[in-house]
């Protein structure tokens, strides 16, 4: 209780003792007014005579409202100015208190800890699967060149007489076509056996290189000596002209088939996601994609056509389900590890891992990682009684202890300058819990 409201209870105290009426029997002074010559007004109880002064006389018993009107006021309003005088007093003692105490902020930085686990859940369904194919042609990039090259063939040579007969190496034969020919090894033809004729053959390859050179069945068909008859049987080949040509490389199919894999993905996704009901989420199965090409890199082509074809399909859960689950696998761990004290501080994330079905078990196994930040928070109860047991302890000591509470990461007092005592009254003692956002 302040000095005022004590004095106002005493004054009260005093009045009710004196509680009792005036006499009514006092008598009253009649005191004569008289003006002054020079200025000024003369107060006298004994009248003068009217020789002395010529000025009226002013007698105060001529009205008696103006002898009331000089009564004192009356006790009771003297007490209630005197009340609102203390009542004034009073609070402007309070506010003037309020003003001079300091206000301290406790800025306290909660402990905050993550929670992480792996865990399994029975939970959706597998889609059906889907196959899409896209296939893209595109020109070759390759490029080749080829040589001339001699055709090459086989003469069959014919000995007509008894005698054995000899072709040596080099030997040049001229075609009906005028394409030449060079017997590549020697012969010895064995001599005839009437009505066989001997008979062997021999290799040659044309002279002139290019595709004239492969000269068609017949085409030589000569003598080359008494009795000594040659003749290809069969066409020469390997005949080539030199030229430059394009061909397919293994960028021309791989570059290809990574876009068209890139594309097939894309809409495999849009395929599998417009199968989702409201709510669910998907999680893709392992793909079998296939890449064919009409063509095989070095192959001589002017262009490469390339397919790439998928068949996917994947499982559809319902994420609210799936994250309500980890909620609970999570605050479960969190006591167990951190103990009582710590809650969820925003969302869990959810990240499934690995899905698995089989046409023998219902639903589909998701196997999936969870984390979770957890602060440790202070009830009102518990800040009320921190506030209780820090007022009026130094600053540094006040810090000491919060440093030493479990839960709390970091403190801080402003308001009170170096080791200055907190305010003792708790309305002058502010709470700041700052929990870091995740």
């Amino acid at each position: 209780m302040s000095q005022y409201a004590k004095e106002i209870k005493h004054i009260l105290a005093a009045l009710h003792e004196q509680d009792t009426p005036l006499p009514d029997e006092e008598e009253l002074d009649t005191i004569h007014v008289y003006p002054v010559e020079g200025g000024g007004i003369l107060f006298t109880r004994t009248p003068l005579e009217p020789e002395e002064t010529a000025a009226p006389v002013i007698d105060s018993q001529d009205d008696h409202a103006s002898t009331a009107a000089a009564k004192s006021p009356p006790l009771f309003v003297v007490f209630l100015l005197l009340l609102c005088v203390f009542v004034l007093g009073d609070v402007a003692d309070t506010q003037l208190i309020a003003l001079m105490t300091p206000t301290a902020t406790i800025a306290i930085t909660p402990e905050v800890r993550t929670v992480t686990l792996q865990s399994t859940a029975t939970l959706g369904k597998l889609l059906a699967p889907l196959t899409l194919t896209q296939s893209q042609t595109v020109p070759a990039t390759g490029h080749g060149h080829q040589d001339a090259r001699q055709a090459t063939g086989t003469l069959t040579l014919y000995n007509g007489l008894s005698t054995v007969q000899t072709v040596t190496a080099g030997t040049i034969i001229t075609g009906q076509d005028g394409s030449r020919v060079v017997i590549d090894a020697s012969r010895s033809i064995p001599p005839a056996n009437p009505p066989s004729l001997g008979e062997t053959s021999v290799p040659v390859h044309a002279v002139q290189a290019g595709t004239a050179g492969n000269i068609q069945a017949g085409d030589v068909n000569t003598t080359l000596a008494t009795g000594l008859y040659v003749k290809n049987l069969v066409a020469f080949t390997g005949g080539q002209d030199e030229r430059d040509y394009l061909l397919v490389t293994k960028a021309d199919r791989d570059t290809t088939a990574a876009t068209l894999h890139t594309k097939v993905t894309a809409s495999m996704t849009a395929a599998l996601q417009g199968q989702l009901l409201p709510g669910q989420e998907l999680h893709a199965m392992p793909c079998s994609p296939t890449t064919t090409a009409n063509h095989a890199p070095g192959e001589e082509a002017t262009s490469v056509t390339v397919s790439v074809s998928e068949t996917c399909t994947a499982v559809a859960y319902d994420m609210q389900q799936l994250n309500m689950r980890a909620t609970q696998l999570l605050t479960s761990q969190a006591t167990q590890v951190l103990g009582t004290g710590y809650l969820l501080n925003g969302n869990v994330q959810v990240r499934v891992t690995r899905a698995a079905a089989t046409p023998t078990t219902p639903g589909v196994i998701l196997a999936f990682t969870c984390a979770g930040t957890f602060a440790y928070m202070l009830t009102e109860q518990a800040q009320q009684h921190l506030k209780t047991l820090l007022a009026g302890q130094p600053r540094l000591t006040a810090l000491r202890w919060l440093a030493q509470q479990p839960g709390i990461q970091q403190a801080s007092i402003s308001g009170i300058s170096d080791n200055q005592p907190l305010p003792d009254d708790l309305s002058h003692l502010y709470l700041l819990i700052v929990v870091p956002l995740f």
